[in-house]
């Protein structure tokens, strides 16, 4: 209305001019100092933190924020009324089912949401400084009564992971995830500690997460990065191994409480790399809170999901107006569900790698994953160097640790002293055991299933590899003689076999003349095999002894017939 006038603004027009003011950062800035200091408390503690009952609130900002209602209770009744000056604050019932906004019973305060909506927040929190955990913050220990992991020989354990799915004991289930057979194995290989014991597992699942993860790992990383670890004498291949990992991967691994049934599609392939760039702010050698990393997301409305249609783009296509529900509300569903589990079991993934320390306490029953217990995370100086946060690293790429075979010079014999667990596994995967260090190569043991000359000498070559790279001649004369015997049958093109007529004067002819015994070799069986270019003398001379063959029909009738 124009100056002077004393009509009333319409709604419309209060809304207009606080968009106005809101849109402005100068505006927006000098009108949130004149606004009263309760207010203001009130929309500082809305604005970073969760929604909190409207008793709560009051007690906070120390004022009466909201009346009740003066008109008896009826269907969409409000129970409060916020007072004037502090109509930004929005007021629902915390109980789920909103659809019937009705109760003929007085509302407690104790029982009433007070929140901002989303967009609201969004122009407080630009200029209303955040809380202190907004940043990831340094400590020097982690917090007491926790348990603290660190994989000392982490480099050594992915060493062993690459060269055990390269000689091929890793087997698959039907669904792609290797079998626990082959992770138990595995684990008989590295006997690294593992995050929990039986004692505090509540199942067999849980007591070979370590292995399982480091088998895992190393299997999505591919055939190129799996030789390079294989034969690594530095920690350069480690660089590439994050990058490699898959958010299915991340899915099956870290959120057990997830049904893993999903398209590829419905992934979200930035996530691995916003993970890393979230480790690389971890300050270097100090531990930080693994609360302070949930919020740390939390105070920037963001959820790291595995997952394509992620929380944040959801609560702004849908939280337009206020709803039945908070939009905070569902927010932090969503965060409990998918962010917090995957943040946490993030920081064991590294812990697995070698690459962060982590404190923790074990998991319960009831928990969505054992990794909610994390209680803090720092970085190693091998995570320091995989993020980006150091350009070199010092250290020693221990060898996986393989006794010594000896190959036998005049017998297919090997023997091995002090037989270690993956040494173990190469000689049975070549050889039959006879004693507890002997072992005894044959045909069958060599041959190990293969079906083709190139599956043969691939495994020849594997052999020369974990066994002996120059084996003894009586060896090398073994495997020239199996590469020589494969596929011993061969079909002959020039010989055609024809089954004899059961007439016995027929039977009697190809014994009898001589152009037929001839032309004509004897077969088990009442068979004869004819050379092709001998078709038509055969038949010629079939007809003389007054038998009717035509050759084209003889031939026809052979390339109709089954092949065997």
């Amino acid at each position: 209305p124009p100056a002077g006038s004393k009509k009333a603004l319409r709604k419309d027009d209060k809304i207009e001019i606080i968009k106005a003011v809101l849109q402005d950062d100068t505006l927006k800035r000098a009108f949130f100092a004149l606004l009263p200091e309760p207010l203001r408390v009130a929309l500082t503690a809305l604005t970073w933190h969760e929604p909190r009952s409207l008793a709560a609130l009051e007690t906070l900002a120390g004022v009466t924020l909201a009346d009740p209602h003066p008109i008896e209770p009826r269907r969409s009744f409000e129970p409060f009324i916020v007072r004037q000056p502090y109509e930004f604050i929005c007021l629902l019932r915390k109980n789920d089912n909103h659809y019937y906004y009705y109760d003929v019973r007085k509302d407690s305060k104790d029982n009433i949401h007070a929140y901002l909506p989303l967009a609201m927040r969004k122009v407080f929190k630009g200029i209303i400084p955040p809380p202190p955990d907004y940043e990831l913050r340094p400590m020097d220990e982690p917090p007491p009564a926790t348990r603290r992991y660190l994989a000392v020989d982490a480099l050594r354990d992915l060493k062993a992971a690459a060269e055990f799915i390269e000689q091929g004991h890793a087997k698959y289930t039907k669904s792609e995830k290797i079998s626990k057979v082959s992770v138990r194995k595995f684990r008989e290989v590295i006997r690294g500690e593992e995050f929990f014991g039986s004692k505090h597992s509540g199942g067999s699942d849980q007591d070979l997460v370590r292995t399982q993860m480091l088998l895992g790992i190393v299997s999505f990383a591919g055939n190129a990065l799996r030789q390079s670890l294989c034969n690594a004498t530095s920690a350069d291949p480690l660089k590439e191994l994050l990058p490699k990992l898959s958010p299915a991967f991340l899915e099956e691994e870290l959120l057990w409480h997830i049904n893993h049934s999903r398209d590829a599609g419905m992934y979200n392939r930035h996530v691995v790399a916003r993970l890393t760039r979230f480790a690389a702010e971890i300050p270097t050698g100090k531990w930080v809170s693994a609360q302070n990393m949930l919020n740390y997301f939390k105070y920037r409305d963001e959820i790291p999901s595995v997952f394509a249609s992620t929380a944040n783009a959801w609560m702004e296509s849908s939280f337009q107006g206020y709803g039945y529900q908070t939009p905070y509300a569902y927010y932090m569903r969503l965060f409990s569900q998918l962010g917090e589990p995957l943040i946490k079991g993030y920081a064991f993934l590294l812990a697995t790698l070698g690459m962060a320390e982590i404190a923790y306490t074990p998991p319960e029953e009831g928990q969505v994953t054992p990794f909610i217990g994390l209680a803090a995370v720092r970085l190693t100086p091998l995570g320091e160097f995989v993020v980006g946060k150091r350009k070199t690293l010092d250290i020693e790429v221990a060898s996986v640790l393989r006794s010594e075979v000896l190959l036998d010079s005049n017998r297919l014999m090997a023997s091995c002293r002090n037989l270690d667990a993956m040494t173990e596994l190469a000689l049975k995967q070549f050889l039959e055991r006879i004693t507890q260090s002997r072992f005894r190569m044959t045909h069958t043991s060599l041959l190990g299933g293969c079906s083709s000359r190139e599956a043969l000498e691939e495994r020849i070559a594997l052999f020369r590899r974990v066994i002996a790279a120059e084996p003894p001649p009586i060896w090398e004369q073994f495997f020239t003689q199996t590469l020589n015997r494969i596929a011993p049958l061969q079909r002959d093109g020039e010989l055609l076999v024809f089954k004899l007529d059961t007439d016995e004067e027929t039977r009697r002819l190809f014994s009898t003349d001589p152009v037929l015994r001839k032309h004509c070799l004897k077969v088990e069986g009442y068979r004869i095999a004819v050379r092709h270019q001998d078709i038509k003398t055969v038949c010629k001379q079939l007809e003389k002894a007054g038998c009717l063959c035509p050759p084209a029909t003889l031939l026809e009738t052979l390339e109709k017939a089954p092949s065997h």
